[in-house]
């Protein structure tokens, strides 16, 4: 999914790490947990695309909302994935 620098935290996403994806939008949806599986470094204007895992019935809402750039991540603790 693609990630601007605000919708993203500074700390360095790595594979693994749980996160938890919310909506920026204000839509009412309920926020999505995942895992890191890997990030693109960032482009010239700091978006970088990071691919999670998700549940697959979380994918079609969370694919949508990517595209339309209204999900931010959220790191998690390690012990929360």
């Amino acid at each position: 999914m693609p990630v601007k620098p605000a919708q993203a935290p500074t700390t360095p996403l790595l594979p693994r790490w749980p996160v938890l994806l919310v909506a920026t939008d204000t839509t009412a949806w309920d926020p999505v947990r995942a895992v890191v599986l890997r990030t693109s470094s960032p482009d010239d204007t700091g978006l970088r695309v990071v691919d999670v895992v998700a549940a697959a019935v979380d994918g079609p809402r969370l694919a949508a909302k990517a595209a339309a750039g209204d999900v931010a991540l959220i790191v998690l603790p390690r012990e929360a994935g």
